[in-house]
């Protein structure tokens, strides 16, 4: 699998994360140091030594609990994970050089909300001038339409009754009411 993709025959391979350490320190399969793991676990799953449940009848389940018992105790020790790394010194072929620790997302520092303040800040002040914005443009609009109804008021004063009675007559005609009575 990274043969081909040394070759570039495909641009990336799905591996577990020992075996992708494993092969980062391969001379042959990573010698410029570009092999890069992306991307997370999909799926972290634990073995152990294959010991057959019984029901107690060949106490074989007190050999796999007591198995299972230290080689939690030898994880939490850090033991596996030095042992490990002892294998991979003594079977690689080179080393690349260690990333700064300050690229490693793992130990970037989480956000406070004192942080975060200067974010809920802003949106505070946007929401506010938003509100006055739309305040303001209302007030505007119900400015406008008392000028226009206004000056409407005032041409109906100028027209003489006789005149709007004609206007109301047609309109009255128009809309199909059929009489010539003014309103």
């Amino acid at each position: 699998m990274y043969a081909a993709m040394k070759n570039g025959e495909c641009s990336l391979v799905a591996d577990g994360y020992d075996r992708f350490r494993l092969m980062e320190r391969n001379e042959d399969i990573n010698s410029d140091c570009s092999l890069e793991w992306v991307g997370r676990a999909e799926d972290v799953s634990s073995g152990g030594p294959a010991v057959l449940v019984d029901a107690g009848v060949y106490c074989t389940s007190l050999v796999g609990h007591a198995l299972e018992f230290y080689l939690k105790e030898m994880q939490m020790d850090g033991f596996i994970e030095s042992a490990f790394n002892r294998h991979l010194n003594s079977v690689s072929s080179h080393s690349c050089p260690e990333e700064d620790d300050d690229a490693n997302p793992d130990d970037a520092q989480r956000l406070t909300m004192a942080d975060m303040g200067g974010i809920f800040l802003c949106h505070a002040v946007a929401c506010v001038v938003a509100v006055f914005v739309s305040c303001l443009e209302r007030c505007w609009s119900n400015r406008k339409n008392t000028q226009q109804s206004n000056e409407v008021d005032a041409s109906e004063e100028e027209t003489p009754l006789e005149e709007r009675n004609a206007i109301i007559t047609s309109r009255s005609i128009y809309h199909g009411q059929g009489s010539n009575k003014s309103l």
